[in-house]
């Protein structure tokens, strides 16, 4: 009875200096964080910053989907991506092997006709069935394919891009106007320095969409979304606004990313090694750059807005975290030799062992 006790006794307080130091991570990340969006709110203050970037400055830039069975909102999607406020830029819609409408959606909504294109393979990648296009809308192309997973998907439209940088979208998220903009700052600043960047990702459950536009803002009606809008605020806003200030980020959304194309083929496009392709992408740049000895900035740049549909039961919730934890125990897991490497600095000393022990763990 008394081994039980002292058991019990130490378990506590093991728990209690588990969150303890938690809890004091938080407290700095929330503090480092707060530098950032402090900054960037300044900025914005001052004249039209992240309103305009003039053509002759502006990387042009292309939008990759990843669509696979989304024929209920994939039109719309593609229609707010051809209204972005930037100078140049091209949208990649890749149908990931559809068995609904989603490429006869495409085809009849932008009027798209079947064509020749080349497609050089530097990343490998699964078979491409097919290109479409309209001369009409010359920065619109869709590409069928087998399907073969998003990661795949992402490869054929990295592929296929025509732009120094590009940027990934979800099939089901909408893009403020001047997001793209605001997301592409950080690499006009520092040409050459940024190598990626995520912006701001917010809840579309409840909002009001016409035409491929936000037409009202509006809070959930369901109170597990709702839970969703706070966690989403903290897990931008000081997480990883938090990280990016020491650039120290490993994660990057999916649903809304911008990445430099000649680094992400160097290390050899996403993989499907993991069920969250885009946290792996962002710890293998990591990792390469380092190797190499570069000096480079991944950054969280809190000001762009996309506007992304949650899960609204349990059971879809559920699904979506069982994803994201296995998706962060294969990243962890295959990139295992940066943990406590001295090599990696903050990266093995600080992310690292955060997104083990207290994300994963926790």
């Amino acid at each position: 009875m008394e081994l039980i006790s002292t058991f019990i006794l130490w378990f506590n307080y093991s728990v209690l200096v588990y969150y303890g130091l938690a809890n004091g991570v938080y407290l700095v990340l929330l503090v480092l964080a707060s530098g950032v969006i402090l900054n960037n709110l300044r900025r914005i203050v001052y004249g039209s910053y992240q309103e305009k970037i003039h053509p002759s400055m502006a990387p042009p830039v292309s939008i990759i989907i990843a669509c696979h069975n989304e024929e209920r909102n994939i039109v719309e999607t593609v229609r707010s991506l051809l209204r972005l406020n930037y100078p140049s830029y091209e949208v990649i819609v890749v149908n990931d092997g559809s068995t609904d409408a989603t490429l006869e959606r495409l085809r009849k909504g932008f009027g798209l006709r079947p064509m020749d294109l080349i497609y050089r393979p530097i990343i490998p990648t699964s078979g491409v069935k097919g290109f479409y296009v309209n001369s009409g809308t010359p920065n619109l192309v869709v590409i069928d394919k087998a399907h073969s997973g998003k990661a795949d998907s992402l490869n054929v439209g990295i592929n296929a891009s025509r732009s120094p940088y590009f940027c990934s979208v979800d099939a089901d998220s909408i893009l403020e106007r001047n997001a793209l903009i605001r997301l592409m700052r950080p690499v006009l600043e520092k040409p050459g320095l940024v190598k990626a960047s995520g912006g701001i990702v917010r809840i579309l459950n409840g909002c009001t969409v016409r035409h491929g536009e936000i037409e009202k803002v509006a809070l959930p009606g369901n109170s597990l979304s709702m839970l969703q809008v706070v966690e989403y605020i903290r897990g931008f806003l000081f997480g990883r606004a938090g990280w990016s200030a020491i650039n120290s980020l490993l994660i990057i959304s999916g649903t809304f990313s911008m990445f430099h194309k000649k680094t992400v083929q160097a290390v050899g496009g996403y993989s499907a090694r993991t069920v969250t392709e885009d946290m792996d992408l962002v710890v293998s740049l990591h990792r390469y750059l380092m190797d190499r000895g570069e000096r480079y900035r991944i950054l969280f740049v809190p000001y762009p807005i996309c506007w992304t549909e949650v899960p609204d039961n349990l059971k879809m919730l559920a699904r979506q975290r069982r994803r994201w934890h296995m998706g962060l125990a294969q990243s962890i897991y295959h990139n295992s030799g940066m943990l406590f490497n001295p090599r990696y600095g903050r990266i093995g000393f600080l992310a690292m062992p955060y997104q083990l022990f207290i994300e994963l763990l926790g």
